[in-house]
């Protein structure tokens, strides 16, 4: 290699940002250098983020600077799903590969980048951890995108990039998981790693940092950390996860937690029975009907919608239960609708269809362990979220479904006993029902094993509430 060539590579691996800018085309924001710099001058970097800053961007172009400072390298990225992987960071590589012109003398394709046998970028999958092993080179970068969603698994199987002088490892994403790598890196081992936090608040509309006006038009802007504490109230998990970049704590007093459910949304489980398609019934205003229909662990928004009567509420969810039976392995399917008020109505309709197993639902029902929870609607809630943390639910990657599902907060009884707070107080936070998180609870509630049982207990409870004789349970 010639004196000059050296000197050319020296200068990219010393000046990462004006690589970026005058190779890539690129304007990194104040957060954005520090990434990169950080990269170049750490074994290890972990950066946590708001929503919006950039984070995926600075990480496609901390890939095609390292290829570029480090001839013969390898450069390893991943993320929790392949979606993740193709379509976010290796879109984004392509777009930056594309504004390099002719400088990059390789192949490109969706998640590789090849300038030779033994220098290169790769995008992989995190379903399948042995992949990770194999990789050799005196240098190697490994970019983790959406790190809190990413196994422990591959982060071990990673742990053999470091064994070379100039390897790196990337870990950057919105801090929504209170366990695993991501997570240890800002806590127990935060020794090891150099730390950065992107809060919303430090991007240029808040901070007044001069940027072009194309890279402004990519980042929050001035009102949007208020919308979100309006929406969401400024002390709540997401407010913390998604504007501040910080990871919300176990003692918030919320019954499902934000990365719980995005794991949850990002999940892919085979449809496996039993086949329920459930209803949660509103009638005329703002309050939506929403069908869901769970198979097995899976379960999908299949209808939401406002203004229709009891009459056309029923045989769209016997159209949504006939759909559903065509396309499930399952031969019968059961349905579940909230009988309070207009549900009532859609309950007795379906009950003369004699192609469905048709249930009611009622939420001030007793729990089925009063000694643990007042209400039904308590004991379903507490259980759906431990469904949740056992990953054991692939849920509607629907927005709006995840905002019901984080949005209520629990106390506790005199008798000790978990209760979630009343429907009415989460709608006056949301701004709305959270009628989508209550389809799919009672989807999950339903268990067919006991519901001829239930049937039985429920039957009982009516008659004996005519009778006036019902006591309280709380």
């Amino acid at each position: 290699m010639s004196q000059s060539a050296a000197d050319v590579i020296r200068g990219i691996r010393s000046h990462p940002v004006e690589f970026c800018d005058k190779l890539l085309g690129f304007h990194c924001w104040s957060k954005q250098r520090e990434i990169i710099e950080s990269v170049r001058d750490n074994r290890r970097t972990a950066v946590r983020s708001g929503h919006g800053s950039g984070k995926t961007a600075i990480a496609a172009r901390t890939v095609l600077w390292f290829l570029a400072a480090y001839p013969r390298s390898v450069v390893v990225t991943t993320a929790p799903t392949w979606v993740q992987v193709e379509k976010q960071l290796w879109r984004e590589i392509a777009k930056a590969h594309e504004l390099a012109g002719g400088f990059y003398d390789g192949t490109i394709l969706k998640t590789e980048l090849s300038l030779g046998p033994d220098w290169y970028a790769i995008g992989l999958s995190t379903d399948t951890p042995e992949r990770f092993s194999g990789f050799h080179s005196a240098h190697m970068l490994l970019v983790v995108d959406e790190a809190s969603g990413v196994k422990d698994e591959i982060f071990e199987a990673g742990e053999g990039f470091l064994t070379s002088e100039d390897a790196r490892i990337l870990l950057i994403g919105n801090p929504t998981q209170l366990s695993g790598q991501f997570h240890r890196a800002f806590h127990r081992e935060a020794s090891l790693w150099n730390r950065i936090a992107v809060s919303t608040l430090d991007t240029p509309a808040y901070t007044g940092e001069e940027v072009p006006e194309d890279v402004a038009a990519h980042l929050p802007h001035a009102d949007w950390a208020d919308q979100m504490a309006k929406q969401y109230g400024a002390e709540s998990a997401m407010y913390a996860i998604r504007v501040l970049g910080e990871f919300a704590s176990r003692s918030d007093d919320a019954v499902c937690f934000v990365g719980d459910v995005e794991r949850a949304q990002l999940a892919t489980f085979k449809p496996s029975g039993p086949l329920v398609v459930s209803c949660d019934v509103s009638y005329y205003g703002d309050d939506e009907t929403v069908i869901a229909v769970r198979d097995g662990d899976r379960v999908r928004i299949a209808q939401a919608y406002t203004g229709k009567d009891t009459t056309e509420t029923a045989g769209i969810v016997a159209s949504v239960a006939v759909d559903a039976l065509e396309h499930s392995e399952q031969h019968e399917a059961h349905i579940v609708i909230d009988e309070i008020g207009f549900g009532a109505g859609v309950l007795d309709v379906l009950r003369r269809d004699s192609r469905f197993h048709v249930h009611g639902f009622h939420a001030a029902r007793a729990a089925r362990h009063p000694d643990k929870f007042p209400l039904r609607r308590d004991e379903m809630w507490f259980n759906f979220s431990q469904r949740l943390r056992d990953d054991t639910v692939d849920l509607d990657p629907d927005a709006q479904l995840l905002e019901d599902l984080v949005a209520p907060v629990y106390s506790f009884d005199l008798r000790g006993r978990r209760k979630v707070e009343r429907k009415e107080d989460t709608k006056k936070r949301l701004g709305r029902s959270p009628d989508r998180a209550d389809a799919v609870l009672m989807a999950f509630d339903f268990d067919p094993s006991t519901a001829d049982e239930e049937r039985v207990i429920a039957a009982s409870e009516r008659k004996a509430f005519s009778a006036g004789v019902m006591t309280t349970r709380f």
